[in-house]
């Protein structure tokens, strides 16, 4: 894998965690419309909950990334 094909990775991980985030906010701050949410989608947890949790993925995801961005070659 070349270094810009896994920067290009990694970046749009980023871009997806900033979403994320957005959305954590949003729910945190709209207890209602998290509830909603949760019950239109039938989730077994809290929706608040469930994007800290997918949040916490993305991090490690990206964290992984970046561990193979520095271990590439440049070629």
């Amino acid at each position: 894998m070349k270094v810009r094909d896994a920067l290009r990775i990694r970046d749009k991980l980023q871009v997806e965690f900033s979403n994320l985030q957005h959305l954590e906010l949003l729910f945190i701050n709209d207890k209602n419309l998290a509830e909603e949410v949760g019950k239109k989608a039938e989730c077994d947890m809290p929706v608040d909950q469930l994007i800290t949790e997918v949040r916490m993925r993305y991090s490690d995801l990206i964290s992984d990334w970046n561990n193979k961005v520095g271990d590439l070659d440049i070629q």
